[in-house]
Protein backbone atom coordinates (compact mmCIF):
# COMPACT_ATOMS: atom_id res chain seq x y z
CA UNK A 1 0.00 0.00 0.00
CA UNK A 2 0.83 3.44 -1.18
CA UNK A 3 1.58 5.94 1.18
CA UNK A 4 1.41 9.73 0.35
CA UNK A 5 2.48 11.45 -2.98
CA UNK A 6 5.19 10.17 -5.37
CA UNK A 7 7.45 12.92 -6.35
CA UNK A 8 6.26 14.14 -9.64
CA UNK A 9 2.39 13.90 -8.41
CA UNK A 10 3.79 16.13 -5.51
CA UNK A 11 5.27 18.41 -8.57
CA UNK A 12 1.81 18.23 -10.42
CA UNK A 13 -0.27 19.35 -7.62
CA UNK A 14 2.21 22.10 -6.71
CA UNK A 15 2.29 23.62 -10.19
CA UNK A 16 -1.38 23.49 -10.40
CA UNK A 17 -1.92 25.35 -6.69
CA UNK A 18 0.51 27.65 -7.72
CA UNK A 19 -1.76 28.27 -10.84
CA UNK A 20 -4.99 28.67 -8.93
CA UNK A 21 -3.13 30.79 -6.38
CA UNK A 22 -1.77 33.18 -9.59
CA UNK A 23 -5.24 33.20 -10.77
CA UNK A 24 -7.07 34.21 -7.54
CA UNK A 25 -4.00 36.37 -6.76
CA UNK A 26 -4.26 38.07 -10.75
CA UNK A 27 -8.25 38.17 -10.24
CA UNK A 28 -7.94 39.78 -7.13
CA UNK A 29 -5.70 42.94 -8.56
CA UNK A 30 -7.84 43.51 -11.34
CA UNK A 31 -10.76 43.56 -9.59
CA UNK A 32 -9.35 45.73 -7.23
CA UNK A 33 -7.74 48.18 -10.02
CA UNK A 34 -11.17 48.27 -12.09
CA UNK A 35 -13.98 47.75 -9.10
CA UNK A 36 -16.14 49.58 -9.07
CA UNK A 37 -17.26 49.39 -12.77
CA UNK A 38 -21.00 50.48 -13.31
CA UNK A 39 -20.66 49.22 -16.60
CA UNK A 40 -20.53 45.62 -15.32
CA UNK A 41 -22.07 43.13 -17.51
CA UNK A 42 -23.08 40.92 -14.04
CA UNK A 43 -25.65 43.66 -13.54
CA UNK A 44 -27.51 42.70 -15.68
CA UNK A 45 -27.76 39.06 -14.80
CA UNK A 46 -28.40 40.34 -11.65
CA UNK A 47 -31.43 42.73 -12.73
CA UNK A 48 -32.50 39.95 -14.68
CA UNK A 49 -32.30 37.47 -11.82
CA UNK A 50 -34.26 40.05 -9.18
CA UNK A 51 -36.99 39.75 -11.67
CA UNK A 52 -37.50 36.16 -11.28
CA UNK A 53 -36.97 36.70 -7.32
CA UNK A 54 -40.07 39.37 -7.61
CA UNK A 55 -42.12 37.16 -9.63
CA UNK A 56 -42.26 38.91 -12.97
CA UNK A 57 -42.80 37.07 -16.50
CA UNK A 58 -39.46 36.93 -18.45
CA UNK A 59 -40.07 38.05 -21.95
CA UNK A 60 -37.55 35.54 -23.48
CA UNK A 61 -37.61 31.80 -21.76
CA UNK A 62 -35.33 30.10 -24.74
CA UNK A 63 -32.56 32.33 -24.01
CA UNK A 64 -29.20 30.13 -22.71
CA UNK A 65 -28.71 32.79 -19.92
CA UNK A 66 -32.07 31.54 -18.45
CA UNK A 67 -31.01 29.04 -15.98
CA UNK A 68 -28.09 31.29 -14.67
CA UNK A 69 -30.45 33.76 -14.18
CA UNK A 70 -32.70 31.57 -12.53
CA UNK A 71 -29.70 30.20 -10.15
CA UNK A 72 -28.88 34.09 -9.42
CA UNK A 73 -32.39 34.39 -8.24
CA UNK A 74 -32.46 31.89 -5.72
CA UNK A 75 -29.00 33.14 -4.61
CA UNK A 76 -29.97 36.52 -4.56
CA UNK A 77 -33.30 34.72 -2.27
CA UNK A 78 -31.03 33.22 0.16
CA UNK A 79 -28.94 36.34 0.48
CA UNK A 80 -31.44 38.55 1.13
CA UNK A 81 -32.55 35.91 3.56
CA UNK A 82 -29.03 35.91 4.86
CA UNK A 83 -29.06 39.63 5.37
CA UNK A 84 -32.43 39.72 7.62
CA UNK A 85 -30.45 41.05 10.80
CA UNK A 86 -29.00 43.43 8.86
CA UNK A 87 -32.09 45.31 6.68
CA UNK A 88 -35.25 43.52 8.74
CA UNK A 89 -37.97 42.62 6.04
CA UNK A 90 -37.68 45.60 3.96
CA UNK A 91 -38.56 45.48 0.18
CA UNK A 92 -36.38 43.20 -1.91
CA UNK A 93 -35.69 45.40 -4.10
CA UNK A 94 -34.66 48.17 -1.91
CA UNK A 95 -31.85 46.52 -0.12
CA UNK A 96 -30.65 44.45 -3.51
CA UNK A 97 -30.19 47.69 -5.73
CA UNK A 98 -28.99 49.49 -2.61
CA UNK A 99 -25.98 46.84 -2.18
CA UNK A 100 -25.63 44.79 -5.32
CA UNK A 101 -21.90 44.50 -4.78
CA UNK A 102 -23.08 42.00 -2.28
CA UNK A 103 -25.20 39.94 -3.86
CA UNK A 104 -22.76 39.65 -7.26
CA UNK A 105 -20.00 38.59 -4.82
CA UNK A 106 -22.42 36.00 -3.34
CA UNK A 107 -23.78 34.91 -6.61
CA UNK A 108 -19.81 35.22 -7.94
CA UNK A 109 -18.57 33.29 -4.72
CA UNK A 110 -21.30 30.22 -5.08
CA UNK A 111 -20.49 29.86 -9.06
CA UNK A 112 -17.09 29.77 -8.07
CA UNK A 113 -17.06 26.70 -6.06
CA UNK A 114 -19.56 25.25 -8.23
CA UNK A 115 -17.32 25.32 -10.88
CA UNK A 116 -14.68 24.23 -8.25
CA UNK A 117 -16.08 21.74 -7.54
CA UNK A 118 -17.07 20.18 -11.08
CA UNK A 119 -13.26 20.94 -11.76
CA UNK A 120 -12.07 18.61 -9.15
CA UNK A 121 -14.01 15.83 -9.20
CA UNK A 122 -12.78 16.21 -13.12
CA UNK A 123 -9.46 16.39 -12.12
CA UNK A 124 -10.25 13.55 -9.67
CA UNK A 125 -11.77 11.00 -12.30
CA UNK A 126 -8.76 11.96 -15.06
CA UNK A 127 -5.90 11.85 -12.98
CA UNK A 128 -6.73 9.97 -9.97
CA UNK A 129 -8.61 6.93 -11.05
CA UNK A 130 -6.57 5.97 -14.22
CA UNK A 131 -6.78 2.14 -14.27
CA UNK A 132 -3.90 0.56 -12.40
CA UNK A 133 -3.25 3.40 -10.09
CA UNK A 134 -4.35 3.31 -6.67
CA UNK A 135 -6.75 6.19 -5.12
CA UNK A 136 -4.99 9.09 -3.47
CA UNK A 137 -5.77 10.30 -0.29
CA UNK A 138 -4.83 13.62 -0.87
CA UNK A 139 -6.77 14.35 -4.33
CA UNK A 140 -9.78 12.19 -3.34
CA UNK A 141 -13.37 13.56 -2.60
CA UNK A 142 -14.16 14.20 0.79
Amino acid sequence: MRKGLSGAERRDAWILGSIAVLYVAGAAAIALHIAPFPGDPDYQYLLLGLDILTLRSLNFVDHPGTPVQSLIALIGGVTWLARLPVHGFGVKLDDILGHSQIYLTAISAVFTIAVTQVDRSQFHAVYVLKPGWEKSPSLSRP
